[in-house]
């Protein structure tokens, strides 16, 4: 007899299933029409680390059982101290023509009431080989997921008002977020009250006075948590006072990658400003990093952190006015696109004013930051999926004796790269457009800007537009 592995991974919840038959197979299934399964066991394991310091991984496995229509477990399954709770099984003949049979698993946890029990449906088609000695041979092992998680986002919607919910101060800091009502202490700097209607509520915040220099942080961190599918998470800010240092979130991944994914710097204007991420399937956990460039007017507030499946439209579009909108600072470069409006710095090159002619404000890379010709500054949009070919457009100003390249490129999940357009060197004293076919695909768009020297070397670009077609879903 041969032993046959099913791998079921539920959120937190992984279910093993070893199952026996009672003929010789290969992985060759020309003639193979019938597969009786003899007996059938479960291994249970449980990951609840979304409780953070006080959370457990375990797991148990079942004795071998009788295949049966159907099985209830009455008598619940304890897997250590993380959950216990009934499991069913079916052995069911496959329905999709490839496949010999199927098997259908419940777990019903204890430890979560907020979800359906995750049921997954795997089918066995007989090609698939069995873990050797040296671990796990070259065809992959069938798997299945649930859409709807059991755990998934627990804990990281929040409004403060009953306090920090499960998000938990990062050890090892000096200073820490704190819970805030009403005004800050600093009348210059922090909001008046949250981000509600009545503005009666709390928020969180993070008091300058307590910063003593410019290198201090402060993060708090959510608890973690396992998600099957892209989502949205949402957040309201306020970034008001003239001593305002940075926001930053930052995503964690199950390898423990961290990955700035959006920052503000200084002053922001007075009110909440709403930020919406693309909250990816690898993330683990998220950070809000706050840090002060002076000791005072800093106070920087976080409100009404949420998290949404629902897809919602992704814009391209972008005049530089008052933000740099859905496109984002590339935290691994050497330079920064700086939001900029009149004449640039170098008075040999860049450009007098915006695109318009208006006292509006464009993107510049300052070519005297560059140290060496390798220096690189990249801004980055979310990740899109353009169904159709659609044209973009956007401005773009290189007029200096010094002046490096511009380059716009795709970038897939995987990191490869697709190069869409590049200019060297000085092309006019004017601004000029670019006229660019996004391809068909799932990827997001680079910007990317060097010097060839550190004078003469200022560059530009403004107003980025997608033309025509349906708005982009994320």
């Amino acid at each position: 007899m041969k032993g046959v592995c099913f791998i079921l991974t539920f959120s937190y919840v992984v279910i093993s299933v070893i199952g026996y038959k009672d003929r010789n197979w290969s992985s060759d299934t020309e003639g193979c029409e019938k597969l009786n399964v003899t007996r059938v066991r479960f291994m249970i394991a449980v990951n609840a680390t979304y409780q953070g310091e006080h959370g457990c991984i375990a797991s148990v496995q079942t004795p071998w059982l009788p295949p049966g229509k159907k099985l209830n477990e009455t008598k619940p399954i304890k897997v250590g101290y993380c959950d216990k709770g009934q499991a069913i099984y079916q052995i069911i003949p496959a329905t999709d023509g490839k496949s010999k049979v199927s098997i259908n698993v419940t777990f019903f946890s204890s430890d979560v009431l907020d979800a359906d029990p995750p049921m997954c449906q795997i089918p066995f088609n007989g090609t698939f080989l069995l873990p050797g000695p040296d671990g796990y041979d070259d065809e992959l092992m069938p798997n299945c997921y649930v859409e709807d998680s059991r755990e998934g986002d627990r804990g990281l919607t929040c409004n403060f008002d009953n306090g920090p919910c499960e998000w938990y101060s990062v050890k090892g800091n000096s200073v820490q977020w704190k819970i805030g009502t009403g005004s800050t202490q600093d009348p210059s700097s922090g909001p008046d009250g949250d981000h509600s209607p009545t503005g009666n509520g709390q928020y969180l915040y993070i008091d300058g006075h307590e910063f003593f220099n410019s290198s201090l942080v402060a993060e708090i961190r959510s608890p973690d948590f396992y998600i099957l599918d892209n989502s949205t998470l949402s957040f309201w800010y306020h970034m008001n006072g003239a001593g305002v240092g940075e926001l930053r979130v930052i995503f964690v991944d199950r390898y423990n990658y961290r990955n700035i994914v959006w920052s503000k710097s200084g002053r922001q204007g007075s009110g909440w400003h709403q930020a919406i991420l693309i909250l990816n399937d690898l993330t683990a956990y998220v950070i809000f990093e706050g840090s002060t460039r002076l000791h005072y007017s800093s106070d920087i507030a976080i409100d009404d952190v949420s998290v949404s499946k629902e897809p919602y439209e992704i814009t391209l579009d972008c005049t530089f006015n008052k933000d740099t909108c859905s496109w984002l600072q590339d935290s691994g470069d050497n330079l920064d696109f700086h939001r900029w409006y009149g004449r640039s710095p170098d008075f040999t090159s860049g450009p007098k004013i915006d695109h318009k002619n208006t006292t509006e404000f464009y993107l510049l890379l300052k070519g005297h930051e560059a140290r060496n010709s390798s220096w690189t500054a990249r801004m980055y949009s979310p990740y899109v999926n353009i169904d159709s070919p659609r044209n973009l457009t956007f401005w773009y100003h290189m007029n200096g004796a010094n002046i490096g390249h511009l380059k716009l490129y795709r970038e897939f999940a995987d990191g490869t790269k697709q190069q869409l357009f590049i200019k060297s060197g000085r092309q006019s004293s004017v601004w000029e457009q670019a006229h660019i076919t996004l391809p068909t695909g799932f990827y997001k768009l680079v910007f990317e800007a060097d010097a060839a020297h550190h004078y003469s070397s200022d560059l530009a670009i403004d107003d980025i537009r997608l033309h025509g077609g349906v708005p982009i879903v994320g």
